[in-house]
């Protein structure tokens, strides 16, 4: 496939590992026997529907994409219907002949991939509960089906029309505008995984698309409001916060120690410039401080203060 096509450029920012299952030593080209347990047949799902593999077998990833981005067949055939009515009033012979040529062309191109379409949509219905569903006690915990890093399957299709003729151009803009169409690859920050399962989840990992850090992303991350400030685990911003304590220190540390400088700069001025006090200065000053004095209330212990 066109490597500028949307799907793909939406499997190229999928991170390589899973966040709550071990998929390190899933090898990508082995056969899973559908006797295998249930963690190693998760590794197949996960393998499917990220893409990998060959054509045949990225057919569910992309047949997940298309449900998540699906063209309103009823729309496509509205219109199919302005464009043959549209062909009714064309006069020239040639122009209305190439009109009805190219007509008939994009009916039939559209009709194939509907059909192709359907099929997909079918495959990954099936395909799904028959290799996620267990018969047989499983030591995964329930919440690996949420793994952020396996595409979801819409309970849905996404419906979306495109408003020009480019639909690939149209489809990388509705999965920036509405990023859940593209499971949030395009904004990991608002995946619900990172706002409401890692805050109330120290433990995990957090969601990172394979052009992401934590450090830059982390800060972006802001808890679900619908969170109880009791639900949200106070270190689950450590991997990120803890490095801007440490340099907020760091600032702190040096600006306390440029003021320390400052001073001993200030005293050290001071004791190097002492100059002999001129006596008509020191007459003045000897008055100031006398007219303070008497106009200073007594001191409660009885003992004049030396100014």
């Amino acid at each position: 496939m066109d490597p500028d096509h949307p799907w793909r450029k939406a499997m190229d920012l999928w991170p390589e590992h899973v966040c709550l299952f071990d998929t390190t030593d899933s090898q990508l080209d082995s056969h899973i026997s559908q006797r295998a347990d249930y963690p190693e047949r998760l590794c197949g799902v996960w393998r499917r529907l990220r893409g990998y593999g060959t054509e045949k077998q990225a057919v569910m990833s992309f047949a997940t994409y298309e449900r998540k981005h699906w063209v309103s067949p009823e729309a496509v055939k509205r219109f199919l219907s302005r464009l043959a009515a549209r062909l009714s009033t064309i006069k020239d012979a040639d122009e209305r002949r190439k009109f009805k040529l190219a007509l008939e062309r994009l009916k039939k191109v559209w009709f194939t991939y509907s059909k192709e379409r359907a099929d997909r949509a079918d495959k990954l219905r099936t395909f799904l509960p028959e290799k996620v569903e267990s018969r047989h006690h499983t030591t995964l915990p329930i919440e690996t089906l949420l793994d952020p890093t396996l595409p979801f399957y819409t309970i849905e299709n996404l419906m979306w029309v495109p408003s020009s003729a480019d639909w690939c151009a149209e489809a990388s803009l509705v999965d920036k505008s509405e990023p859940w169409h593209v499971d949030w690859l395009t904004c990991p920050e608002q995946h619900p995984y990172n706002t409401v399962y890692v805050p109330c989840n120290a433990h995990v990992p957090f969601f990172l698309p394979a052009n992401s850090t934590v450090e830059v992303l982390g800060p972006q991350i802001v808890p679900d409001s619908s969170l109880e400030p009791a639900d949200i685990d106070s270190s689950w911003d450590r991997a990120f916060r803890a490095a801007d304590e440490d340099e907020e220190m760091e600032e702190g540390e040096v600006a306390e120690d440029d003021a320390d400088s400052t001073a001993t700069m200030d005293l050290n001025q001071d004791s190097a410039g002492d100059t002999p006090v001129d006596p008509q200065d020191a007459a003045a000053e000897a008055a100031l401080i006398l007219l303070f004095a008497e106009s200073s209330p007594p001191s409660m212990s009885g003992v004049v203060a030396e100014i």
